[in-house]
């Protein structure tokens, strides 16, 4: 696939986003045996990270099971296989409404993750919590 549509650009940001949440985690995890308001804002975001976590991560298995089941449904040519195929466009098993929900419960669990790894940002929870760095360098293309 040469370019990403918005549900591909969507779930590769999830993943960024949960690898980013991840490595806070790690720290975190060691600075909750604090003690005091710090340690329990530090446990607490755990929490959520934690349940955040869940919700995408079965988003996202969901994902791949119905990208999985409809490779396996086009590679399957028994004229059952066609038929199952062509009567699904008459029903809720639509390739457009359910490729339109998936787009939906990744950016709500886009969101959710967003929301939380910006907390460690905002709060300064972790102390020295930095942005990520960029996976790459971004430099202008017409600048020599």
């Amino acid at each position: 696939m040469p370019f990403f549509d918005d549900l591909e650009f969507d779930r590769n940001i999830l993943e960024v986003e949960l690898m980013t949440g991840r490595a806070f985690l790690s720290r975190a995890e060691a600075k909750a045996g604090a003690e005091g308001a710090r340690g329990l804002a530090v446990r607490a975001w755990i929490d959520n990270f934690r349940r955040v976590t869940a919700f995408a991560e079965g988003v996202l298995d969901g994902f791949e099971r119905r990208r999985r089941e409809s490779e396996d449904d086009h590679q399957a040519q028994t004229p059952a296989a066609r038929a199952r195929r062509a009567l699904r466009y008459l029903t809720l098993q639509n390739p457009a409404l359910v490729r339109r929900a998936a787009a939906r419960d990744v950016r709500r669990a886009l969101t959710r993750v967003q929301t939380v790894v910006r907390v460690v940002y905002k709060s300064g929870l972790l102390d020295a919590a930095q942005p990520p760095e960029a996976l790459f360098r971004q430099t202008n293309s017409l600048m020599t």
